[in-house]
């Protein structure tokens, strides 16, 4: 009786030690891995990208044709792309000076010029999740805490402040008026412990989490 009841206290306790709150550390060492990506202007189209004025897809409105192409025009503009016309058709490519700063994912038709920096300020808290917040993670596993915590952007490139740029990405704009305000930004992630310890849950990319793309 009482070595299954020694198993049972050693069960418990170990049992708390592994769903117990992570440290400070163990959360900053989390989010600065999840938050150590840049800021991006994101495009969908893989270079070099062909626009054709007259055969456009009858699947996609003009309206987004349209703004695709003014986003590559306002890029070629600060000499990230260039371009080619034979009048019916331009071709846009990216520069040398562009492939510095271009990321392009392998799996999505995307292109991403990233002209800024993440940085973790602090961490405010460690909750668990309200229910409201749960809706898109179903079951919970026991283990899962929620992070509120404040980071900024620093290091904007020089390219990345041109009118023509900030009034076709609206990301670009929102991120330029915030770090000109000053004010830490909030955000707020899920974690989950993993054998190899904390990390953020799977399917909450800090990219989509925060509106980071």
């Amino acid at each position: 009786m009482k070595t299954r009841t020694l198993c049972w206290l050693t069960f418990l306790v170990s049992l708390n030690v592994a769903w117990s709150d992570p440290t400070k550390r163990d959360i900053e060492a989390a989010l600065r891995a999840e938050l150590d990506i840049p800021s991006c202007l994101a495009i969908d189209v893989r270079f070099p990208y062909r626009f054709e004025k007259s055969t456009p897809p009858f699947y996609e409105p003009e309206r987004i044709r349209e703004h695709r192409q003014q986003a590559l025009d306002a890029l070629g503009y600060v000499g990230l792309v260039t371009s080619t016309t034979d009048g019916q058709s331009t071709e846009y490519d990216v520069t040398e000076f562009g492939r510095s700063v271009v990321e392009v994912p392998e799996y999505r038709t995307v292109s991403k010029f990233c002209y800024a920096e993440y940085h973790l300020i602090k961490v405010v808290e460690v909750r668990l999740p309200e229910p409201e917040e749960m809706g898109q993670w179903g079951r919970p596993p026991p283990s899962l805490r929620f992070v509120d915590f404040r980071y900024e952007l620093r290091n904007f490139s020089n390219w990345s402040e041109d009118p023509q740029l900030v009034n076709i990405f609206e990301k670009l704009e929102r991120d330029l008026r915030e770090a000109e305000a000053g004010k830490p930004l909030v955000g707020t992630l899920p974690i989950e412990l993993t054998p190899e310890g904390w990390r953020l849950l799977d399917g909450a990319e800090a990219s989509r989490t925060l509106g980071f793309d």
